[in-house]
């Protein structure tokens, strides 16, 4: 049997919703837009994220060694 996925505790969050009414202005949409994803590599290439400064940033000796200790 393998390990359930994540780290098995998470903070307790409340949300609350309420229904809204929606009237259409129009029948068709005004506008329509599409969000194309891509890796961060890519991003970049394309001059959409600005290229990563390294000189800037912090060497991590121990980059397995990232974890939150468990709530108290």
């Amino acid at each position: 049997m393998s390990a359930p996925l994540g780290t098995g505790f998470g903070r307790d969050e409340l949300s609350a919703v309420q229904r809204v009414r929606f009237d259409r202005a129009t029948t068709s949409p005004a506008e329509t837009i599409t969000i194309l994803y891509d890796r961060r590599e890519n991003l970049i290439a394309l001059g959409v994220l600005p290229q990563p400064r390294y000189a800037q940033r912090s060497p991590d000796p121990f980059p397995a060694m990232q974890f939150v200790p468990a709530p108290r």
